[in-house]
């Protein structure tokens, strides 16, 4: 790491992004791998590196998992909490406590065998929601879509909508929530670059709305679970006998 850190990044390259170093440094140790060793016999050093490559042992069937496993509880809000950020879950975990990974650019949420929850890595006093996140919710309560923060936080654009939406249909709650629906469907990109024009037109009915979308069949946005284990090394559990075998000896 320090002859990496010495040669590859002094002096501190200028990036825009984290693909960008990644690529730069990517790009340094393939560079690396041609470099000659006089005192090898004049062997580069990706060939020293296939050699010695040779004599290791294999990897574990389980891939390593680059992050810290956090327990947390799900608030009211449905929110879990991480280092001063809020990061939202389906509402119906609420109370629940489950596991938080905090990776270096993203966290997930898990219960004991299921994911249920993703985010990038939120900044400290900004909430990372998810609008699918609260679907369910706002179904049973629709009348809470009006100053709903996860609604308002998709920008200007759905801001506007729901404002000339609403002056036009001041208690359709319901039938707001319903057009809500369509970002399970269909990518978000897509629907808000809809929703100027259908603005302009006085479209303010979902089944209208959805005609306005490319006409591709739409991708089911569903919140999946798989049910998969969080990553990590398996764990055989002794017979309980072996520990009644211990206490005898001891």
């Amino acid at each position: 790491m320090g002859y990496a850190r010495r040669t590859f990044l002094v002096p501190v390259p200028e990036v825009p992004d984290w693909e960008t170093l990644n690529a730069h440094l990517r790009h340094q140790c393939e560079q690396e791998r041609s470099r000659v060793l006089p005192r090898r016999g004049g062997a580069s050093i990706g060939t020293l590196w296939d050699q010695e490559r040779a004599a290791f042992l294999p990897l574990p069937p389980q891939p390593f998992t680059p992050a810290t496993w956090w327990p947390v509880r799900v608030s009211s809000q449905a929110l879990v909490r991480h280092q001063q950020v809020a990061y939202s879950v389906p509402t119906r975990y609420v109370g629940q406590r489950v596991r938080l990974a905090a990776f270096w650019d993203h966290v997930e949420v898990w219960t004991l065998t299921t994911q249920i929850a993703s985010h990038p890595l939120g900044q400290p006093g900004t909430p990372q929601l998810d609008l699918l996140h609260y679907l369910d919710a706002l179904q049973q309560k629709p009348g809470a879509v009006r100053n709903a923060r996860v609604v308002r936080e998709l920008g200007t654009v759905v801001r506007a909508y729901q404002d000339a939406f609403f002056a036009v249909h001041p208690t359709a709650y319901g039938a707001f929530v319903d057009i809500l629906w369509l970002f399970r469907r269909f990518p978000a990109a897509q629907i808000i670059a809809a929703l100027p024009a259908a603005q302009a037109a006085g479209c303010f009915d979902a089944e209208a709305l959805s005609r306005r979308l490319p006409p591709t069949v739409p991708a089911d946005r569903t919140l999946t679970e798989p049910t998969r284990v969080p990553p990590g090394p398996p764990v055989s559990q002794p017979h309980p006998r072996l520990y009644d075998q211990l206490t005898e000896e001891a």
